[in-house]
């Protein structure tokens, strides 16, 4: 261990004395003007007292970038105002600077081009028709004298419509992130099969037939990137994609919760009753749509949305196979359509305002005596 610290100590000391030769200046004189830029007549952001001793940030030209150390304050003194410590050894940085008594000029802003989308965001709002998602089934075994009793519960698919709310906000160009809501039920009635043992006659089971009424129930929330595409003079189309979140509520039945016809001669497999729940499951998918829009002002319209969003949710059941749903499937959506206008919209092809120039501030006429 301590042949390692001595191998160590010399590197040690050599970190050490690193600040030592950080390049340094002395200010000459009192009243030194420190500038926001290496110009003569940019603006004075400090005055510099004699003696002063400054970090030397970087060289541009005849001017030097200096950094105050105790109140981190930066900017730039003439090179000619400053003494440079011994052991300093400044650098330039190779960077273009403005010529001497010339302002810095402000970066441009891109002009709006042919094709920019300038509004700050959207809104839509309407109805939605869902096209049916798969069916899906629920399978249930028990013991019944003896013997074992199975079941098929069928859900079928089925239309249906809801409502839909969706909004965004641009964030870069053509590019909006938003998020939409959905909402719809739907009731159907399922198709029971299967078998169950007869109480009077052994390996003879019944026929299962018959069904029950069911309900289910989708909340989607639908997170999306949204590219529009503004088609002049009045129409706009939006391509959206991203995961869809849905809340299902779903009818289940219980364990063992098939009620038979039990009047004699019990060979009729009846279905009278059933024992079930609403349970509610949350499931993460996909979707991904578009919508095409008309204005007949700048700012509201009408469209049409098409969407396509899946996710699938898995229902336990005690002692027997979870029920898998799947929720979401094909959109189409019709409604309202508005934008809101941008403040600082310009016509394609107009040019950014430059900023104006700093100007320098006015000599104070020096006082009478």
């Amino acid at each position: 261990m301590t042949r390692k610290l001595l191998m160590l100590l010399p590197l040690l000391v050599c970190l050490a004395a690193v600040p030592a030769f950080a390049a340094t200046v002395r200010v000459k004189a009192d009243k030194t003007p420190l500038r926001a830029t290496p110009a003569q007549n940019a603006v004075v952001v400090d005055q510099l007292k004699a003696g002063a001793i400054l970090d030397l940030v970087d060289v541009n030209r005849d001017w030097y970038k200096v950094r105050d150390p105790l109140t981190k304050k930066e900017g730039y003194v003439l090179a000619s105002a400053v003494d440079l410590q011994p052991g300093s050894a400044p650098t330039s940085s190779g960077q273009k600077t403005a010529a001497p008594g010339a302002a810095a000029k402000p970066a441009a802003a891109r002009p709006v081009k042919k094709g920019d989308w300038t509004d700050r965001g959207y809104l839509w709002v309407g109805g939605l028709f869902q096209a049916g998602s798969s069916a899906s089934t629920q399978l249930q075994t028990w013991p019944y004298f003896a013997e074992t009793a199975t079941t098929t519960v069928t859900y079928p698919a089925k239309n249906a419509p809801g409502f839909d709310i969706a909004g965004g906000y641009r964030v870069w160009r053509n590019l909006a992130v938003g998020v939409g809501v959905t909402s719809l039920s739907r009731s159907t009635t399922t198709t029971v099969t299967g078998s169950i043992p007869s109480p009077l006659y052994v390996n003879q089971p019944r026929t299962l037939t018959g069904g029950f009424g069911a309900n289910t129930s989708e909340t989607g929330i639908h997170l999306q990137a949204t590219w529009a595409i503004p088609m002049p003079p009045k129409m706009m189309l939006m391509v959206f994609a991203g995961p869809s979140i849905f809340r299902v509520q779903q009818t289940i039945v219980q364990p063992q919760g098939i009620g038979v016809s039990s009047a004699y001669p019990y060979d009729l497999g009846v279905i009278t009753s059933a024992n079930t729940s609403e349970a509610s499951k949350t499931a993460v998918g996909f979707g991904a749509g578009a919508d095409i829009s008309y204005y007949f002002s700048k700012s509201v319209g009408v469209g049409g949305m098409i969407r396509f969003a899946r996710a699938s949710a898995s229902f336990p059941v005690t002692g027997q196979p979870s029920v898998s749903v799947v929720a979401g499937g094909f959109q189409v959506g019709v409604g309202l359509r508005i934008l809101f206008p941008s403040s600082k919209t310009t016509k394609p092809g107009t040019p950014a305002k430059p900023q104006p120039k700093p100007q320098p501030k006015p000599k104070t006429p020096p006082k009478k005596k």
